[in-house]
């Protein structure tokens, strides 16, 4: 259940969020669905309105009510299936998209268990560091890089001691190790050439405009 609130966040931060990519509506018809579809889950998850609410502005929080909400909304629409992963039916609603096939084709690579282990590790250590507060950790593990201070600190800090950022703010080489068994890799590796272009004006604005601007292009997205 966990697998979807990820899956779920990397897709819509990485194609729903509103700047210059276009925007398809969801047509009367499924809309009314879904808001059907809503009420029952709100009803058997006991989630409060407020769970539904955080949905539709594309926050998709981790605490278990939300996951419950989510995978049963989901899965009611017949958009997942019962592992928690998207099917092809989701695609049928950018049928009218010129970009389908790039919604289609982005794969996804989830992120080792171990090297999951050591972000969460680095994560506890920035925080106390930078004096960024829990939510700043969250926003980050669902892909939301928010552009206030302490979260470009928190950022830093994290790609830091991990080794995937280096002291000027950009990315390095060992990120593409994670990406090892994509077919993609190559692409991914253009990705990441043409992002740590990026100069800010610190290093801390650096690699947060480097890691938006990776997340953004990337062919290949990495689950965290």
């Amino acid at each position: 259940m966990f697998y979807i609130i990820v899956i779920f966040s990397l897709f819509f931060s990485a194609y729903a969020q509103i700047d210059s990519r276009p925007v398809i509506h969801l047509p009367p018809a499924v809309a009314e669905v879904v808001k059907q579809i809503t009420a029952d889950c709100l009803a058997e998850t006991k989630a409060e309105p407020e769970v539904a609410k955080r949905f539709f502005e594309l926050k998709f929080d981790k605490d278990e009510i939300s996951k419950k909400f989510l995978y049963c909304l989901t899965r009611k629409t017949n958009y997942v299936d019962e592992d928690g992963h998207f099917n092809d039916g989701l695609i049928t609603l950018f049928d009218s998209s010129d970009r389908k096939e790039d919604v289609q084709k982005r794969p996804v690579v989830p992120l080792p268990t171990i090297v999951l282990n050591e972000v969460k590790k680095a994560a506890s250590e920035c925080i106390k560091e930078t004096g960024a507060n829990k939510e700043v950790a969250d926003n980050f593990f669902n892909l939301n890089f928010s552009s206030d201070l302490p979260s470009k600190k928190f950022l830093y800090c994290l790609c830091r001691k991990t080794n995937y950022g280096d002291e000027d703010g950009h990315l390095n080489d060992g990120l593409l190790t994670l990406f090892g068994e994509s077919d993609r890799k190559d692409d991914v590796q253009k990705v990441l050439e043409s992002c740590n272009k990026t100069k800010g004006k610190t290093n801390v604005d650096t690699i947060h405009q480097t890691v938006k601007c990776f997340y953004k292009n990337t062919p290949v997205l990495l689950v965290i």
